[in-house]
């Protein structure tokens, strides 16, 4: 490492500031991409990373980053040949015209899908098919809004059941040996608690926002989805869905399943003329992948600067098992999943366990409170994770502006509820 970077330590933690506050308060003529992609070339350049770092970060994200493009492909052409909307119809015939049905109809489906193709994947694929049923019921948007943040929200808190679930839940499991079963055993029921809770708590702060009573005659739903596209675009999920189980219990990596897939999809909607490949292209957000590398660089700097010597003792001193201990650590890891973003806090984390050499039901028991730290604490902040960065970029496009006073009046009580009701029920579980 250069000897600047030696004898100047001090200067991460400042780049890195500066990185979160141009993050928050983003120039106007500057995306936050860019920002995060400049903090990561000042850290590489000044000697914080080295070129194995930087090979480590890509050795450790890649699947996810792959995955995540597959599966954007596999959203934006969804979009393109309308299955989305005939979804849309679907959910809006089971909901017998209440909005209360259906706003829990969106959120087991919302649950359904984070579990099974993952937080990222489920805001792909729900975030346009809510705003589809939005659109076709002409919601107002404090209306609008209501449906679209349960969705957002429940998209990284019901990333928890199963080890495809999230890549945190991987990166764990890899790290300190969790087989799918055991992993399952432990956290499907708290998950369950989890998602129930989440419903319950938007149906009571929405209330005033939800509809009693949905006239499905004023939708603008018009039947343009064939039987065809129908039949092979459900074929495709449900292809996908089968591969990602298979791949949970074979240990493969997701992009091996997701990628094939998507080309597939793609193609049938090239021959059907339904949208180009350089549309498909061009829709895909390029920045959110950019975002995540530099991130993830720059975390690995301050860590390599010694910076983060802090993380691995808090988790020292708070590892017994017990119930202060255990939410002590969860909210800990929320905060630093927050500022840090999850998955580059899920790498130090790991990181910083594997230095305390501690008991195998400690860690196993620690591994578990961090994905509930690292899945759900992330929704404190919006760029806690890529799916929240996701759900806002698609939200935005929508034309739905989302300031940071608004989102945490919804997001924080939440997050504290759905965090102490993980802590107790994995308790009990895991004892």
């Amino acid at each position: 490492m250069p000897i600047l970077a030696d004898n100047f330590n001090f200067l991460m933690p400042v780049i890195f500031l500066l990185v979160l506050f141009f993050i928050v308060k983003p120039p106007k003529t500057m995306p936050i991409y860019l920002v995060s992609l400049i903090g990561a070339l000042l850290t590489f350049s000044l000697g914080f990373v080295k070129t194995q770092d930087f090979i480590m970060v890509i050795n450790t994200c890649w699947d996810a980053i792959i995955t995540l493009i597959g599966l954007m492909i596999i959203s934006v052409n969804l979009q393109a040949n309308k299955y989305f909307e005939w979804v849309s119809y679907v959910i809006l015939k089971m909901s017998r015209q209440n909005g209360y049905i259906l706003l829990i109809l969106l959120s087991v489906l919302t649950s359904f899908i984070a579990a099974i193709l993952a937080n990222d994947g489920a805001v792909l694929i729900m975030t346009p098919l809510t705003f589809a049923i939005t659109k076709m019921l002409n919601f107002k948007d404090k209306t609008a809004f209501a449906y679209l943040f349960t969705v957002g929200f429940l998209c990284d808190a019901a990333s928890t059941p199963l080890l495809a679930s999230n890549l945190t839940n991987i990166l764990f499991a890899d790290a300190f040996s969790i087989n799918y079963i055991n992993y399952a055993r432990n956290m499907l029921i708290p998950t369950l608690i989890v998602i129930i809770a989440t419903i319950s708590f938007m149906l009571f702060i929405f209330n005033h926002h939800i509809p009693q009573h949905i006239n499905l005659k004023d939708s603008k739903y018009n039947d343009v989805c064939s039987t065809k596209i129908i039949i092979t675009s459900s074929l495709i999920l449900l292809s996908l869905i089968l591969g990602f189980i298979i791949a949970s219990f074979y240990k493969l990596q997701a992009a091996i399943v997701v990628v094939p897939i998507s080309l597939i999809l793609a193609s049938f909607n090239i021959n059907q003329k339904i949208i180009s490949l350089t549309t498909t292209v061009r829709k895909i957000d390029w920045s959110i992948v950019i975002f995540a590398i530099s991130l993830f660089i720059i975390i690995v700097g301050l860590y390599n600067s010694g910076n983060l010597e802090f993380i691995k003792s808090f988790l020292n001193y708070h590892h017994k098992k017990n119930i202060l201990n255990s939410f002590s650590i969860e909210i800990f890891l929320s905060i630093i999943s927050s500022l840090f973003n999850n998955l580059p806090a899920c790498l130090v984390s790991i990181i910083s366990l594997k230095h305390l050499n501690l008991p195998i039901n400690e860690l196993d028991y620690v591994s578990y409170i961090a994905i509930f730290g690292t899945n759900i604490g992330s929704k404190l902040l919006p760029y806690g994770s890529l799916s929240t960065m996701l759900w806002l970029d698609m939200i935005k496009e929508e034309g739905y502006s989302l300031g940071w006073k608004s989102y945490f009046i919804y997001s924080i009580p939440v997050t504290i509820l759905c965090l102490i009701l993980g802590i107790l029920t994995l308790s009990i579980f895991i004892g």
